[in-house]
């Protein structure tokens, strides 16, 4: 119980840890790629600025190289380009394409992707309007290749990567041991409880018997004796010490369970002929006024398990449905298989249960609002116990219930060993 809840601890910090690192990576490589590309517009401002100052100083393009990452062009008025590049490639010839079909002096820069490129390629264009010294007016292109800039987004962006994985990792190792840190006083009490519980249970056993032993010698040899208040005082007290006796017995049987020494004698056996059996003493033996039906959707189901186990299963799910259910009710035992499991479902159509106790049914002493009452009577621990038996069969148990229309208990026991 302890290490899925220290799993369930850790992996809901690292969780957490991932999603902020997740935040914070995704607004850091946004904030670097917006200043990576606001400086990229700054240094295609500047080499604008130097080219427009070079034609108005000296009427001709700068010769300084750009080692290749701008391509520069002025398109005159009557549509004709110029090319600073004397280069052919490819890309410079759809840039120069677009440098025909574009129009001046936009706000911003625009970003274009080149589309006969094998490459994920590139440019930010920019443009000003120019003026010869005759009058005429043009326009100046520029284009900057930004390979460069995106493969530096790449590698930041794996480095943020990687270390998102590295950090994930650490952070389950040591959320790991400070989730195991954080829970040791916590299972140190727990396991003093158990320790307690079973100890008690045990020191209980002799003076409850005792007692019991007492009361029944007493009511024997002095039941004559005895005024009428006398003796249903005796019945109380009789009463009382069984309700102890049961308690102190269904404790050591979860003692056992704690410290994982539920003994099973496991054989295959029909849970058919079992439920038959159970219901059939039912009817027989207890007598009861409700209507116990059987419902077999498969005959002969057939489970590895502990027999006795099972039949003290089925008497507990059978107590409860009988115990909230009125006299003029009734109460179904459904049988099927469904995949690798048995399906045992005990339905009734009874006092029901609120929905706010339901996910706490099978605590320790949990009893809802109306199980309270005298009139049902009960220590808490009968569901607690079915719990404990179907977990030591590895199987699990589910429970459905509407208040003032009734419950439904399933058991999930696995068909192979």
């Amino acid at each position: 119980m302890f290490d899925k809840l220290r799993r369930h601890l850790t992996l809901s910090y690292s969780i957490w840890l991932i999603l902020t690192l997740f935040v914070v990576f995704v607004v850091l490589f946004f904030s670097f790629r917006a200043r990576i590309y606001e400086v990229e517009k700054e240094n295609l401002a500047d080499a604008v600025k130097m080219e427009r100052q070079s034609l108005v100083e000296n009427a001709i393009l700068q010769e300084k190289p750009r080692y290749g990452l701008y391509i520069i062009g002025i398109k005159e008025a009557d549509g004709r380009l110029i090319l600073k590049e004397t280069d052919s490639s490819p890309a410079v010839k759809e840039v120069s394409d677009y440098f025909h079909s574009a129009t001046c002096c936009q706000a911003d820069p625009t970003i274009i992707k080149l589309k006969h490129q094998s490459e994920d390629e590139r440019y930010m264009l920019a443009s000003v309007r120019i003026t010869n010294e005759k009058g005429q007016t043009g326009t100046l292109f520029a284009a900057k290749n930004l390979s460069a800039v995106h493969e530096q987004m790449e590698n930041w962006l794996i480095m943020l990567m990687i270390t998102g994985i590295a950090a994930f990792l650490l952070s389950i190792l040591i959320g790991d041991r400070l989730a195991k840190r954080a829970m040791n006083p916590v299972i140190k009490n727990v396991e003093r409880q158990r320790r307690f519980s079973a100890d008690a249970s045990h020191e209980l056993r002799t003076p409850l018997s005792i007692f019991s032993a007492s009361i029944e010698v007493l009511e024997e040899e002095e039941k004559d004796r005895l005024s009428s208040s006398g003796r249903e005082i005796l019945t109380d007290l009789k009463e009382e010490s069984e309700l102890m006796k049961k308690m102190v017995e269904d404790l050591l049987v979860l003692a056992k369970y704690d410290h994982h020494k539920m003994e099973l004698s496991k054989e295959w056996f029909s849970l058919s002929e079992l439920a038959h059996s159970v219901q059939q003493e039912y009817k027989m033996v207890v007598k009861t006024k409700q209507t116990i039906l059987l419902d077999e959707r498969e005959k002969d189901i057939r489970v590895f398990g502990d027999k006795l186990k099972c039949k003290q299963l089925l008497y507990i799910l059978l107590d409860n449905a009988l115990k909230f259910t009125e006299s003029d009710g009734e109460i179904r035992i459904q049988l099927e298989k469904k995949r690798e499991f048995a399906i045992v479902k005990i339905s009734d159509n009874g006092l029901g249960i609120e929905e706010k106790d339901l996910p706490r049914i099978f605590e320790r002493f949990f009893q809802g609002d109306e199980a309270r009452s005298p009139k049902y009577g009960g220590t808490g621990l009968g569901l607690s116990i079915a719990k404990a038996i179907v977990d030591a069969h590895n199987g699990r148990i589910e429970a459905d219930s509407k208040f003032g229309k009734g419950t439904s208990v399933a058991v999930w026991l696995p068909l192979k060993k």
